[in-house]
């Protein structure tokens, strides 16, 4: 997001150049610097931290497609989400053993962190911000938590 590249692991001479000099970074160690500093912005702002989340999807999504393999996401949660959502392996259970979805499309992988964001972590606030706009997935995913 910050490198302004359109594919995840593909960037240009001129984009690696720009970013550089945007970030006054010479050096793999002002690199690491820059990247740390970075991880603690988005500690204090959320949304830029959404922004980045979001656009992990759209790098990593096929040209033309709006979604990514079930795997891939599971992947991209592992990194993104530690922290920030206490249900994520009852979550992965839920997609590798229950739903199975193929792919997770991006309004499913952007209300994910949403619940994980209003819930803080705790799934049993799921009904407090259900609001009946949840992805399918998501409240399939309250069902299996919360059997009636």
């Amino acid at each position: 997001m910050k490198m302004k590249v359109d594919k995840m692991g593909v960037i240009t001479y001129e984009q690696m150049k720009n970013a550089c000099n945007a970030f006054g970074v010479a050096s793999l160690d002002k690199w690491r610097t820059k990247m740390t500093d970075i991880k603690k912005s988005w500690a204090r702002d959320e949304a830029e931290f959404k922004r980045a989340y979001t656009c992990a999807f759209e790098l990593n999504r096929e040209d033309g497609m709006n979604n990514i393999e079930t795997d891939t996401c599971i992947e991209m949660w592992k990194m993104w989400l530690p922290g920030k959502c206490g249900f994520l392996d009852a979550w992965f259970n839920f997609l590798v053993n229950v739903k199975k979805p193929n792919v997770i499309k991006k309004d499913q992988w952007i209300q994910f962190f949403e619940l994980c964001r209003q819930t803080n972590g705790d799934f049993s606030k799921f009904s407090d911000v259900d609001d009946g706009t949840w992805p399918e997935i998501i409240d399939d995913f309250n069902e299996h938590m919360n059997p009636s």
